[in-house]
């Protein structure tokens, strides 16, 4: 069984909070609750929601380099990035090239926001 893993982004506090979903800590509101994927990068960093990647995406003979921020895409019912090109789900993805680079609450600006 995989264990389901979260974390908390206080608004107030400006800090996350990690917990699993039998420990849910009382000051979680108002904050913004992100999954884990489940998915270590190569680097064995838990990867959330909320997070900005790079990695390659493979496009005909050639990987092509790809930033985004981890979503969960309710229409597919799956993990995926969305940057400005749109939405592309984690299978279309060469996993093994994952790497962590910040998080859209720590580090707006890689995503070009401010």
């Amino acid at each position: 069984m995989i264990e389901k893993k979260f974390r908390a982004w206080s608004i107030e506090k400006q800090q996350y909070v990690y917990f699993g979903i039998m420990n849910v800590p009382r000051w979680v509101h108002p904050a913004e609750v992100e999954q884990s994927i489940n998915l270590p990068n190569m680097r064995s960093d838990e990867i959330y929601e909320g997070d900005i990647i790079d990695c390659n995406l493979p496009h005909k003979n050639v990987f092509l380099p790809h930033r985004g921020v981890i979503i969960y895409d309710e229409t597919f019912g799956s993990f995926a990035t969305k940057n400005e090109a749109g939405t592309t789900l984690l299978c279309r993805l060469a996993l093994h090239t994952v790497k962590k680079v910040g998080n859209i609450h720590e580090n707006p600006e890689l995503m070009g926001d401010k």
